[in-house]
């Protein structure tokens, strides 16, 4: 018994090792929770919104559908560009998105206060 805790114990502590060294380490600026799981709304925001702009070929201004889900392609465009420059940063009044379900980061960032 004794082994098998300290086993995990190990275990823990590598994967909590790697996530830092993965820089998943938290930082109250960028990050927010959801089910108490951080993650950062940069990162994430960035790459689902730039994953969708290159996974159907279209002119900018036109509508595209992705999942049955229309979206406007320019405005998609804009914000993928946005978030991929370096100096950009969310602010916790912005609102982002993860799998189409809108969550506003000031009332998790107030919460998680």
């Amino acid at each position: 018994m004794r082994t098998m805790i300290t086993i995990l114990m190990i275990a823990t502590v590598c994967i909590s090792s790697q996530l830092k060294a993965d820089g998943f380490e938290p930082r109250i600026n960028e990050e927010a929770a959801i089910y108490d799981i951080p993650f950062n709304t940069q990162h994430i925001y960035g790459e689902v919104m730039l994953e969708r702009a290159l996974a159907v070929n279209f002119e900018t201004a036109e509508e595209a559908y992705i999942n049955d889900i229309p979206f406007d392609t320019q405005g998609v465009a804009k914000k993928a560009m946005a978030a991929a420059s370096a100096e950009q940063r969310f602010t916790a009044s912005e609102e982002a998105y993860i799998d189409d379900i809108p969550f506003n980061t000031e009332i998790i960032a107030r919460e998680n206060i």
